[in-house]
């Protein structure tokens, strides 16, 4: 079975997870939040959600603070007297399946055979919904995001690339036999001895390479799987991950947390001016100390001959041989003069390095990702004075 094919959602389902025993009365109160009522099933409720989405850590204290949290938003949201309509709250049940590529009766349907009630599904998406119309009433007018930011963020996004990982993986068929393999593989397995239990066990194809994977970049991972995957370090296991019909190891072999953008994908803007070698060291300091742009560059050069002055832009492989190793040394707005024992020299100025334009993120998305980011540190800081001014009374 090939990572790549596993159903996003399902790859996160752990079957074998059992709700812990609620008290003798699952629906009563737990924690109470001003005037507001957390119960031991929703505490049961919410610590299943958790694990179906590979939550790490100790779910159910995360499953408290995660619902005190949502108690002080939807309270907040009532005294702004904002309240999601029904079909705002179904299209939010849409808009989270379809980050599984599931419908949301797919959704629903999938989750409750773990018994996940649709009911903790609403509350969740309604308390997200309530608190989004809150932050946008109190804070959209003070968040504003200038076209250099979103210029500057989605230049820095691209050349980043994406993080990548290289993994290698083991694969069984879900038995009772496997289950506690896989833990034993887990918890005593060098990189080496997994290597060899893969070759040995593994129902998956990658069982002639010993398990190894190519490089996949972590956007490309099913999404419910990225959270176990991104807490790995090199050398590291996986603790067992039910799927359907299967239980599956991951060893991470390495990290690269910066890929460089291939060559090609690269454009190169500047400006040349060919000047004769006698007057090129006086020139490059009058253009050094006048030119802050290559605009300027081109106004201080407007004096030379027809054909004296170029400015282009090229993918890096297909810059001028003479220039590319002196624009390789060079941040944008630099100028220097390229080597040379003829009778010409070239002064260049870098004007700046963009990915093509296929890799650079939509400027709206861009601009949204933004915006949302300074929302959420807006979110923070009210979330923790809603906090600070509860009375907060655990059972």
């Amino acid at each position: 079975m090939s990572m790549t094919r596993l159903l996003p959602l399902a790859a996160a389902l752990t079957l074998a997870f059992a709700a812990p025993v609620a008290a003798q009365n699952p629906f009563a109160p737990r924690v109470i939040v001003d005037d507001r009522v957390i119960t031991a099933h929703d505490i049961d409720q919410r610590a299943l959600f958790l694990e179906l989405f590979n939550t790490a850590g100790d779910l159910r204290t995360i499953a408290v603070e995660r619902l005190i949290d949502e108690r002080l938003q939807i309270s907040e949201a009532r005294r702004m007297g904002i309240r999601p309509s029904e079909a705002e709250i179904a299209e939010g049940v849409v808009e989270f399946a379809s980050r599984f590529d599931l419908s949301a009766e797919e959704f629903l349907s999938l989750v409750g055979q773990s018994g996940l009630e649709p009911e903790s599904i609403r509350s969740f998406v309604e308390a997200g919904l309530a608190w989004r119309q809150v932050l946008q009433q109190r804070f959209l007018g003070r968040v504003e995001v200038t076209d250099a930011e979103v210029a500057r963020a989605r230049q820095t996004t691209a050349f980043r690339g994406q993080p990548r990982v290289l993994l290698s993986e083991l694969v069984l068929p879900a038995t009772d036999d496997n289950v506690e393999l896989a833990e034993m593989i887990a918890r005593d397995s060098t990189p080496a001895e997994f290597a060899e239990s893969a070759r040995l066990f593994s129902a998956s194809d990658s069982r002639a390479q010993d398990g190894r994977l190519e490089w996949l970049a972590v956007d490309a991972l099913p999404p419910n799987l990225r959270p176990a995957i991104e807490a790995l370090s090199p050398g590291q296991i996986s603790a067992p991950i039910a799927v359907e019909g299967a239980v599956i190891l991951f060893l991470m072999r390495d990290i690269d947390r910066s890929p460089r953008l291939p060559e090609r994908s690269i454009e190169v803007e500047y400006v040349r001016a060919t000047v004769p070698s006698a007057n090129a060291e006086a020139e490059l300091a009058r253009l050094r100390a006048g030119a802050d742009a290559c605009a300027d560059f081109q106004s201080l050069t407007a004096n030379l001959p027809e054909g004296a002055v170029v400015r282009e832009t090229r993918p890096q492989p297909d810059l001028p041989a003479r220039i590319a190793l002196t624009l390789a040394r060079m941040d944008a707005r630099q100028i220097a003069a390229t080597p040379t024992t003829g009778p010409s020299v070239d002064i260049v100025m870098l004007c700046g390095r963009t990915p093509t334009a296929e890799l650079m993120p939509e400027g709206a998305a861009m601009r949204n990702r933004l915006t949302d980011r300074r929302l959420e540190a807006l979110s923070d800081g009210l979330l923790a004075e809603l906090r600070a001014m509860a009375i907060i009374e655990q059972r």
